[in-house]
This record gives C-alpha cells, sequence and structure tokens, in this order.
C-alpha cells in the first residue's frame, strides 16, 4: 500500500508537472505568435516604405537576382535617438539594394533600360572615427559612414543655425530631430512621410526576430520538455500499474493464506477440543484405572487374607483330622486293652 500510495503520489506531481509545461507550451507559443505578428505586419508596413523599385528597375533586381537582398535600412545600425536625423541625412538612399561588389554587376546593368535603381556596397562594417559627426553614431557600408561623416551633430536649430557661418563646402549640421541646416540651405521634414520610422521600424524588426528566434527555441524547449515530462508520466503511470498489479496480486494471495490459517486455526481448534477431551478421557480412565486397582488390591488382600485363612482352615483340619485319627488310634487301643484287662488277675498273665 505504501508503494502503491508513492507510486500514486508521483504520477499526481508529474501530472502537475505536466499541465505547467503544457501552460509554459502555450504561453512560448502564445508570445512566438504574437512576434510572429507584429514580425509580418511590421515587415509589410517596411517593404511598403522601401518599396521605390518598380516597373523594370523591379524586373531587373528579379532578373539579376538581387530582388531578396537587403535593402541598406535593413543593413544599419543606429544609436537609439538619432534615426530620424539619419532618415533625414540618407532620404531615398535608405532604399538602396546591398550588394558584394559593383563591378560585377555592370554589364547586367546595360539590361536596364529604364527606371530608378540605387545599389551600394555592403564591404565590412565601419563606424565614424569623429563623435562629432553623424557617422560617429551609426554602424554600416563604408560608403554611407563616409557620406554620414560629413555631417555634424548639433544641439538644436538654434545652435546649427548659429554655426552654419563656419561651414566649408560639403559640411552640414543636423540635430537629432532631423533638422539638417547647411551653409545657405536648410531643410525640414514634418507631417507625415512614408520614409518617416524606417529606422525604428528595422531596430524594431531586429529586435522581433531575435525574439520570435527566441520564441521558437522557447517552444522547441517547452515542446521537448513537455514531451519528457510526459514520457515520465507515462512511466510513472506504468510503474503504478504494476505496483497496483502487484499489490492486487499480494492481497489475494494474503487473502488465500489467510483463508488457509483460518481452516488450519479451525482445525487446530478441533484437535485442541479432540485432544481436550482425550485427555479427559484419560483422566476419567486414570481415575477408573486407579478404583480399578484400589479394588484389585482391596480383592488380593481379601484374597490373601482368605488364602491365609483357608491355610490356616486347612491346617487346623489337619491338626483335627490328625487329632481325631490320634484319638481314634488312641480309643481303639484304649479299647483293646479293655478288652484284655480281665485276664491281668492270674499271676501267670503276662502285661501286652
Amino acid at each position: 500500500a505504501g508503494a502503491l500510495a508513492e507510486a500514486q503520489a508521483r504520477v499526481q506531481a508529474l501530472r502537475t508537472a505536466q499541465l505547467g509545461c503544457e501552460e509554459r507550451l502555450e504561453g512560448a507559443r502564445g508570445a512566438r505568435e504574437a512576434a510572429r505578428g507584429e514580425l509580418t505586419s511590421l515587415e509589410a508596413l517596411q517593404a511598403a516604405a522601401l518599396s521605390d523599385h518598380a516597373g523594370q528597375a523591379a524586373e531587373w533586381l528579379r532578373g539579376a537576382g538581387l530582388a531578396a537582398r537587403p535593402r541598406l535600412a535593413a543593413d544599419l545600425e543606429v544609436e537609439p535617438g538619432w534615426e530620424r536625423a539619419v532618415e533625414t541625412a540618407l532620404g531615398d538612399y535608405l532604399e538602396a539594394v546591398c550588394v558584394e561588389r559593383l563591378e560585377e554587376l555592370s554589364g547586367a546593368l546595360a539590361g536596364l533600360a529604364a527606371g530608378r535603381l540605387t545599389l551600394v556596397e555592403s564591404g565590412e562594417r565601419a563606424c565614424g572615427a569623429e563623435a562629432t559627426t553623424l557617422a560617429a553614431h551609426v554602424k554600416g557600408p563604408p560608403a554611407v559612414i563616409a557620406r554620414l561623416a560629413a555631417v555634424s551633430t548639433a544641439e538644436s536649430l538654434g545652435k546649427a543655425l548659429a554655426a552654419r557661418g563656419a561651414l566649408v563646402d560639403g559640411r552640414s549640421f543636423i540635430t537629432a530631430a532631423g533638422e539638417w541646416v547647411g551653409r545657405d540651405w536648410l531643410r525640414v521634414s514634418r507631417g507625415p512621410d512614408p520614409r518617416a520610422g524606417t529606422l525604428e521600424r528595422e531596430h524594431r524588426l531586429r529586435s522581433l526576430r531575435g525574439a520570435s528566434a527566441e520564441a521558437d527555441q522557447r517552444v522547441a524547449e517547452a515542446e521537448a520538455e513537455l514531451a519528457a515530462a510526459r514520457e515520465r508520466q507515462a512511466q510513472a503511470e506504468t510503474e503504478r500499474e504494476r505496483t497496483q498489479t502487484a499489490l492486487q496480486a499480494a492481497q489475494q494471495r494474503h487473502a488465500e493464506l489467510l483463508g488457509r490459517l483460518k481452516a488450519t486455526q479451525a482445525r487446530a481448534e478441533e484437535v485442541s477440543e479432540r485432544g481436550e477431551r482425550l485427555q479427559q478421557s484419560a483422566a476419567d480412565i486414570a481415575r477408573e484405572s486407579a478404583v480399578a486397582e484400589e479394588a484389585l488390591s482391596r480383592a488380593a488382600a481379601e484374597l490373601a487374607r482368605a488364602q491365609a485363612l483357608a491355610a490356616e482352615l486347612a491346617t487346623r483340619e489337619r491338626t483335627l483330622s490328625e487329632e481325631r485319627e490320634e484319638r481314634r488310634a488312641a480309643l481303639g487301643s484304649a479299647r483293646a486293652r479293655s478288652a484284655v484287662r480281665p485276664r491281668a488277675r492270674w499271676p501267670w498273665a503276662c502285661v501286652a
């Protein structure tokens, strides 16, 4: 019973653990679906924002095997807070298609009869060297870093305007809000802009892709954990059934032995009663034997006395018989003498 209780407790504990695994799996699947849903929606939004290539340009990209290549926006790592500034500084350049080497595409470009297309070499990732430039807040292809290295950062539009007089040709200021100031020009983007938030979305997309991958990993781990929990529970249930079967067999055996014990006890009681009766009979026989022996002893004593008396009587009878015979003999003798006494009167008579 103790082993069965332990087996049942183990099954219950494993069932509870399995429920926990199922809950964790459902949670992981829910998180994965949420991440995938947001990722799909954001990817569609990002694709729409960067889908400037259409018509013959899109056909050319597909023909050159470049349609799936990442856009520049996806190849940049921008320090949080500077996304708007980078979007303003790069503009349409964010839609550029990243390629390995431009020389490899020179021949294929002859097939592009119409359309607008920007290609940029990915190269090794680089970052700006000067801390006061926008390039210092970006990691990406060398061509992009070189372009952003000519743009210095300003704390505010007022400071940028105040310092623009010192700018040399090709240099400019930009604020984190995307206010871009040259020596004699100013660019500000307000209101809706299809490209606004492109880099923030890309940052979010990277995060979501990582979260989706982590969610996939958690789901896989939860599924493996659940499978292991189910296997452990199945083994525990098998062990419980085996223990229960063994217990039932033991109980049945116990019942059989108990029945045999009761039968043996009944026979023992019967034998004991018979023994008691035999003991009582033996005691009765012993008492009767003692009485008989006593009676026999008395009879023997009586017989001995009777025999002694008989012997005494026989002796007396012999004595009396002898005495009688003697008396008879004496009487005979006396009679004989009496018969011859008259002759003795004579002197010559002889005395017999």
